[in-house]
């Protein structure tokens, strides 16, 4: 993992992450410019995923189903967020980043409106 500072760098020993990017993490390789490729099949029980220890239903449920259980991991109450992709992400900006890719799962927003 690089940061974008030292991505721009276009340092030899981050080839890697580079080609990662480009090929799995950007349009039009990725549908929404972000999220590889793969996390879209996943959902898809038509691709070869009865090969998981638990597939998505064939009915296309699933996206709802984890919809619903992003929204309530979401609502929770944190300030931080610290993950194996990122470094520590402010609460909301993880929030606000979770919905921006993955509220194509029913197409509605996986985030509470504030009263």
């Amino acid at each position: 993992m690089v940061d974008k500072n030292q991505f721009c760098k276009l340092a030899p020993e981050d080839a890697f992450w580079r080609i990662f990017k480009f090929s799995q993490l950007s349009k039009p390789n990725s549908p929404n410019g972000f999220l590889p490729p793969y996390r879209y099949w996943f959902m898809d029980a038509s691709c070869m995923w009865p090969f998981q220890i638990t597939p998505p239903k064939s009915d296309g449920s699933s996206c709802k189903d984890m919809a619903d259980s992003l929204r309530v991991a979401l609502k929770q109450d944190f300030d931080k967020a610290v993950g194996v992709h990122f470094n520590t992400m402010h609460g909301d900006d993880f929030k606000k980043s979770i919905d921006a890719n993955w509220n194509w799962l029913d197409g509605h927003s996986l985030l509470t409106k504030k009263s």
